[in-house]
């Protein structure tokens, strides 16, 4: 994933700019909704679903919070921090699973 680039405002916080930029969060936070609601987070699921990263503004260090999941801004990165249910599911789920009698 590309990482987000943003612009200053006047006031110092900061929003992305780019269309491609705001397209990489936009499909991440899509895609955590799509797991989330087809393994039983319907709550986080709709919440991303309803957040529009292309008007986010945020300042040297924001928080999201959200059922299960902190999205927190530090400058122009991005952290995402699961709960341990959320990220124990996450991971099994996204770790690919091997045939019986392989190691």
């Amino acid at each position: 994933m590309c990482l987000p680039e943003v612009s200053f405002l006047s006031s110092g916080a900061r929003r992305l700019i780019h269309y491609s930029s705001a397209q990489g969060v936009a499909l991440t936070f899509d895609g955590l909704a799509t797991f989330a609601s087809t393994h039983q987070f319907g709550a986080l699921g709709q919440q991303l679903r309803n957040c529009d990263v292309s008007n986010i503004e945020f300042d040297t260090r924001e928080q999201m919070s959200f059922s299960g999941l902190d999205v927190v801004t530090v400058d122009d990165k991005w952290q995402f921090k699961f709960s341990h249910q959320v990220g124990d599911a996450l991971s099994l789920w996204a770790t690919p699973s091997m045939p019986d009698g392989c190691s």
